[in-house]
């Protein structure tokens, strides 16, 4: 038995080592817009001398696709082997505004199935060095970095988070003085950490340093690398070497080409000279998609970047195998294979003996890839222009289709709307110049199928229709954000069948709304405002309203308007009407001995077993801003009968951190109760509440007795986390629907990815897993219309129409600043008892469905101020909004300087008159 369990260990052993040296190195060459027949190996006219070697050295692929005629959607599909409209990048990824615009995602969502991170998983050495653009450039300061996506290594370009190379150019002088310097990409720096400048004409071999240097340590290390080599070049501005400098745009593009190609021959010079790496490397080389016109060429195909022709997503493909490559397909083309990137993705997945995710559409071609069969793709492929890029641009005077599909031999095109047909038969009219349409009905109508069903399957972008409607908002429906604001409470009173929200009142006093509805807040009562001075004056937190003993109680954080003396307080109601006055009581005993008052936010009440406890966020002792969850049980609902225990440590997890390891510092906050049953949960907000990282996390009891740390079971993963387009969520809380049948969460996230505390309120249903446990799902995007929760009733506004301005509006802005008086609304004035500085912005939303006809007048007092910029109203139709989303509408305003009033529309980002007229 020993000698037999020797053995196996030996094997075992001798294996594992042997598979390390055996699985082939990948080297990816990706290189930006550069033209099918660019190469002179495809037929160009500059000599690449290098790459063509390497093309003789290996196979051709003359029917190479990529998934999108534009830069960032193809690295997307060759990184991920899907589609990149399922993670909603479809153009290049640009600024903020431009990608919400164009219905873009900000970056590659991490839940992606990336190659590298397998690679990576499964043991091979990763290293990125180029171009990224799938996230972190413009104003996108936020995004991932590229070492979070599975790679060991990285050096990148201005268009990604991690260490990188900025361009430094310089030009000849026309007077004939010394070459003219400059640099480009500047406000880069801040993208990521380190960046070093370089001259632009040789950041490809910066970028193949950087290589070279990464196959020499995997080889110190004994690992299989796999590197991403995505040079800038061939995409302008051109900045050759001054020896190859050219006067025309296309001279100056074959110049960096040149250059490129001589740059990436030490790369290629390393891998064939070793004879380590020769036999067991794969090097793959193409474009990730056509040509600029006017610089390079996609010869005999029809169209260039961006276009959904031939020339916009053929690519020249060569891969380069000869220890894995037949000796009689070395040196040949292959020119009946029809693949493409996220084929290329699957194959190597293949290639390299990893698990790939079930979920990619690429097919496995690694036979395909190393010269040992001739199949091709059998599913069709597919494509879908960007939304940025309709046609009629770049030098083309005509239309981009919509949509295109390949299967076998044909090509179709075709409009969203059905027009302008197209179906070419490429292997006979490569140049896509004779349209069959019209002779192949039946091809037709089945390529149309086929390619409508794809795309009604991928999420929309700014190329439908549909997605840039913005007609009025069906009674049926709701958009979140619902309000603007942090912390909110809502609790449902089932003896007036309403909603109660609770909402601190700038820092200053405490307000209930009454609702009849969950997505609207209704009607505000003041309910208590803090004095001038003393301990309770200031800083005024998160109000919450609960009914224990046939009374209402509001407990809340307050202090003299420094943080560190931050204690909870609760106003006991006198009666039964939670709009009544109330009784202040407090502040609680929340320290460590019963008589001890210590810094405390966020109580709120638990009941278990008919005992009464409290929940909060404390600090673990004075000014150490630790804050951990602790409770205690109550005597009654006004004092505490028992010293705090803490539930838990802060920082059981990584992601209950601040800011990523080895950063910031636990931090637990905002518990909340959940029952479902017999099983007992609380939620609790962790991170830092500043910053967009804000999540949810869970507790449940498990144990007898609540105060005992012990009973409490922490989950390990967080259950509700921001995405790309709601963000820093938080502060959550629980209520049921109308009706009663649904559960719904309420939460605030931020309204930008700058650090502070600019929210707003969110809700959204969640459901419960079979044995009881809370599914919080994703936060739901905002501007997304949603079915109301189940029972909320919507009426029909009818002419002519008169209100008390009471409870048929919901305020979305700053309701300090609103008073109604009879049958007139006054807006942006501050009222009798101030409870904050004034702002502008106010907002107020009519809850009934307006009729198809509807005026409203409004009157504007100047204070005799006639040289005043102007002022008006912004009258929409649709949905709140929160950012610049809001200036959507029409406009209509006086500008009393010059005894004018105005009309006009705004579409978000610029404003367009329409008429003006003399008063």
């Amino acid at each position: 038995m020993k000698l037999l369990l020797t053995t196996l260990f030996t094997l075992t052993v001798a294996l594992s080592q042997g598979h390390a040296t055996t699985r082939p190195n990948v080297v990816v060459v990706f290189i930006d817009d550069m033209g099918y027949s660019d190469f002179s190996c495809f037929g160009g006219s500059v000599k690449t001398q290098h790459v063509d070697q390497l093309a003789s050295e290996g196979i051709k692929f003359t029917n190479f696709y990529v998934n999108s005629p534009i830069c960032s959607p193809s690295r997307v599909a060759l990184s991920t082997g899907q589609y990149p409209h399922r993670w909603r990048i479809t153009s290049y990824l640009n600024n903020r505004r431009d990608n919400k615009r164009r219905g873009m995602a900000q970056w590659l969502d991490l839940k992606a199935p990336i190659l590298a991170r397998e690679l990576q998983k499964s043991g091979y050495a990763t290293g990125h060095f180029g171009k990224w653009h799938m996230g972190g450039q413009r104003d996108v300061a936020d995004a991932p970095a590229i070492s979070e996506y599975g790679f060991d290594e990285s050096l990148t370009n201005f268009e990604g988070m991690g260490p990188k190379l900025l361009p430094l150019t310089e030009k000849p002088d026309p007077a004939g003085g010394a070459p003219i310097q400059g640099r480009i990409w500047a406000d880069a720096e801040r993208l990521g950490k380190g960046f070093q400048w370089m001259q632009r004409s040789q950041i490809t071999t910066g970028f193949v340093d950087k290589a070279l240097g990464f196959i020499d340590q995997a080889q110190t290390s004994n690992k299989p690398f796999f590197i991403n080599l995505w040079p800038d070049d061939v995409h302008g501005p051109f900045w050759p070497p001054l020896d190859k400098w050219g006067g025309s745009k296309k001279a100056l593009y074959q110049g960096v080409l040149d250059s490129m190609d001589e740059q990436l021959a030490r790369l290629f010079d390393r891998i064939r000279k070793d004879p380590k790496l020769r036999d067991n490397t794969i090097i793959t080389v193409c474009s990730d998609n056509g040509h600029e016109p006017g610089a390079g060429t996609s010869k005999p195909f029809r169209g260039a970047k961006t276009w959904m022709y031939e020339g916009g997503i053929r690519s020249p493909l060569i891969v380069w195998a000869p220890g894995l490559m037949p000796k009689e397909s070395i040196g040949t083309a292959n020119t009946t294979s029809v693949l493409s990137a996220i084929d290329l993705n699957r194959s190597l997945y293949a290639l390299t003996s990893t698990i790939p995710s079930t979920t990619l559409d690429g097919e496995d071609l690694s036979q395909t890839i190393i010269g040992k069969s001739k199949a091709s793709r059998k599913a069709p492929l597919f494509w879908r222009r960007p939304p940025d890029r309709p046609g009629f641009s770049h030098g083309f005077k005509e239309d981009n289709p919509d949509l295109a599909v390949r299967e076998g031999s044909w090509k179709y095109l075709v409009n969203l709307d059905g027009s302008d047909p197209q179906l070419f038969d490429l292997p006979r009219d490569p140049g896509e110049s004779r349209n069959l349409a019209a002779e192949k009905p039946g091809i037709v109508k089945h390529l149309d199928k086929r390619v409508r069903d794809w795309n009604a399957g991928m999420p929309k972008d700014g190329s439908d229709p549909s997605y840039s409607k913005t007609g009025a908002l069906p009674g049926t429906h709701f958009v979140n954000p619902i309000g603007v604001g942090q912390d909110p409470w809502v609790i449902r009173d089932t003896k007036e069948k309403r909603y109660l929200w609770c909402f601190s009142e700038g820092d200053r006093a405490i307000t209930i709304h009454t609702s009849n509805n969950l997505t609207r807040l209704g009607e505000r009562h003041l309910v208590w405002q803090a004095p001038d001075e003393g301990p309770f004056s200031r800083q005024v937190w998160a109000p919450e309203l609960h009914l224990l003993d046939g009374r209402w109680h509001i407990y809340f954080a307050a202090s003299d308007g420094k943080n560190r003396n931050h204690l909870t307080y609760v106003l006991r109601s006198r009666n039964e009407d939670p709009l009544g006055k109330y009784d202040l009581h407090g502040p609680l005993q929340t320290g460590d001995r019963t008589s001890e008052n210590l810094w405390a936010i966020d109580m709120t009440p638990l009941t278990h077993k008919g005992e009464l406890y409290a929940l909060w966020s404390g600090w673990d002792r004075p000014d150490s801003d630790r804050q951990f969850l602790y409770i205690a049980r109550m005597e009654s609902p006004t004092k505490l009968a028992t010293r705090r225990v803490r539930l838990c440590d802060n920082l059981d997890y990584p992601w209950e951190r601040t800011e990523p390891p080895p950063k910031g510092r636990g931090l637990n906050e905002a518990p909340q109760v959940l029952t479902q049953g017999d099983r007992l949960f609380v939620t609790y907000s962790c991170g830092a509440s500043w910053l967009p990282s804000y999540k949810l996390g869970l507790l449940e009891l498990v144990g007898d007795n609540p105060l005992d740390p012990a009973s409490w079971q922490k989950r390990k993963g967080s259950i509700f986390q921001s995405t790309s387009e709601t963000f820093g969520v938080g502060h959550s809380c629980f209520v049921k629907s109308p009706d009663g049948s649904e559960w719904w969460q309420v939460f605030h996230a931020k309204r930008d990815r700058s650090p502070g505390w600019r929210r707003t309120i969110f809700a959204q249903p969640f459901k419960w897993s079979r044995d009881g446990r809370p599914l919080l799902g994703r936060p739901m995007a905002p501007t997304l219309p949603f079915p109301r929760p189940a029972g909320e009733k919507d009426f029909l506004l009818k002419l002519p129409y008169s209100s008390d301005l009471s409870s048929d509006h919901s305020f979305f802005g700053h309701p300090q600043f609103y008073r109604s008086e009879g049958q007139s609304l006054t807006l942006g004035s501050p009222p009798e008892h101030p409870v904050n500085e004034f702002r502008a912005g106010e907002k107020i939303l009519l809850n009934g469905m307006l009729p198809n006809d509807f005026t409203a007048s409004v009157t504007m007092n100047f204070n005799r101020v006639r040289e005043g910029r102007g002022s008006g109203i912004l009258f929409r139709s649709t949905a709140p909004s929160v950012g610049f989303d809001a200036a959507r509408g029409y406009f209509v305003g006086i500008k009393p300087s010059q005894n004018t009033v105005l009309l006009g529309k705004m579409d978000g980002s610029t404003w367009q008159e329409l008429t003006r007229r003399a008063v």
